[in-house]
């Protein structure tokens, strides 16, 4: 049904025929073993990594071609899928086969969850770091 080439975690909800909510969060990449001796409450064990990653999305209510439009303030990301491939980054989105859809016809929440709501911490201000890939 989905394929996300990015490593962390994605949550796809239904809300009508050829209406889903999907929610993207970052990359999470370990840059030292969190469980070390030295570890402590200020030592960075992983960072956040936000960037564009290919996904493909096969719903036979959404067929091939659908929008990817934004929901989450300050997101103005949108793309068209094609043969239900598209490029995806952080956030959260309104995947539908309507070029255009009424949000006021759309339930305000999911469960606990509000439909635009995206709670993810900011990257914090850290220097560039490299890690060696054995």
């Amino acid at each position: 049904m989905v394929n996300y080439e990015g490593c962390d975690a994605y949550f796809i909800d239904k809300l009508a025929n050829g209406v889903w909510r999907l929610e993207v969060f970052p990359d999470t990449v370990l840059v030292q073993d969190p469980f070390a001796q030295l570890m402590n409450y200020q030592t960075v064990s992983s960072r956040l990594v936000s960037r564009e990653w290919p996904m493909t999305v096969k719903l036979p209510d959404l067929g091939g071609s659908f929008t990817v439009t934004a929901l989450n303030q300050g997101n103005d990301f949108s793309t068209v899928a094609r043969d239900g491939n598209f490029e995806i980054k952080p956030g959260v989105y309104l995947l539908s086969t309507k070029c255009q859809m009424d949000l006021r016809k759309l339930p305000n929440r999911i469960g606990e969850i509000g439909l635009t709501e995206f709670v993810c911490p900011p990257p914090p201000d850290l220097p560039v770091q490299l890690t060696p890939v054995w």
